[in-house]
């Protein structure tokens, strides 16, 4: 320990710098402040040494690479690093992602069955009921599957689908007129139509009123 007396002399502040090497060479500076004291602090670096410390480069900066998923392969080569399965030259799964890091998703399914991926499918459920989808994925991510979504039977409507799901549109016991002749008058002319379920209102209506008709020979007197 470094021994203080005590001293009359006028308070004053030393500064002593004191070179250390830690981790990447840091310069450190001992600060000594003392008041109305004197104190002695053996080995103290040159004026040279100081120099060399001021002039010594600074250490540049080091980026630590992480590899969250554990794959072996560092961002960003690994282009979904919380994912295992995906990694430049992963095999290429069916799961709408890009599983080796080539800017394509499921490019390896998009040529099979003559390039099914993507287009329209049909199934028809157990009820009879008809589900539209398109081809896509399977749910093991490992072949191509229909992924029309099931459709449940309800009560037939007057509305121009097959509600009930027995392959007959509108064919509910309150509308037998659906597809038969109706005609509408228009001013003095007659227009003739069909029968049919409006989507809209679900209820029967003439198509005659989507006819235009001649208004300068239907209006005279």
């Amino acid at each position: 320990m470094t021994a203080l007396k005590r001293s009359n002399k006028v308070p004053e502040v030393i500064v002593y710098y004191l070179v250390g090497t830690i981790s990447f060479m840091s310069a450190f500076v001992l600060v000594c402040v003392f008041n109305s004291c004197t104190a002695e602090c053996p080995h103290l670096a040159t004026d040279a040494a100081i120099s060399n410390a001021a002039d010594a480069p600074t250490p540049p900066d080091i980026t630590i690479a992480i590899d969250n998923d554990g794959d072996g392969v560092f961002p960003p080569e690994d282009c979904n690093d919380h994912d295992p399965n995906v990694y430049p030259g992963a095999y290429e799964y069916c799961d709408f992602q890009d599983n080796d890091c080539d800017g394509e998703t499921d490019e390896t399914w998009k040529s099979l069955w003559g390039g099914l991926y993507g287009t329209p499918c049909s199934v028809t459920d157990t009820n009879g009921c008809v589900s539209v989808g398109r081809w896509g994925c399977d749910m093991d991510h490992d072949w191509l599957a229909c992924n029309a979504s099931p459709v449940v039977a309800h009560v037939e409507k007057c509305n121009g689908a097959d509600d009930d799901c027995d392959g007959v549109t509108d064919n509910g016991q309150g509308w037998p007129m659906i597809g038969t002749v109706c005609t509408i008058m228009a001013g003095t002319c007659t227009v003739p139509g069909l029968w049919a379920c409006s989507s809209y209102t679900e209820m029967p209506y003439c198509t005659a009123e989507d006819i235009p008709f001649p208004e300068t020979t239907c209006l005279e007197n």
